[in-house]
């Protein structure tokens, strides 16, 4: 993979996981009139994954450029 495209993955990456953080954050989570809690909780873990997988392309992207070196 070359340096470009790893950068641009992992800046993608963790930039849409922050997104999906801050909008569940700002996010209105309610009961309704029948007791069901409406909230938007699959971006949790969509936005805890995408960081992941951003840091792991980082790590990994680090790694090969130290092996090239």
């Amino acid at each position: 993979m070359t340096n470009k495209i790893s950068n641009l993955i992992t800046i993608v990456c963790i930039g849409s996981g922050l997104a999906c953080l801050i909008a569940k954050t700002m996010s209105k989570s309610y009961v309704d009139a029948q007791g069901i809690l409406h909230e938007p909780f699959f971006l949790l873990p969509v936005g805890f994954g995408l960081i992941t997988v951003g840091l792991i392309v980082l790590v990994i992207s680090t790694i090969m450029k130290s092996m090239q070196a």
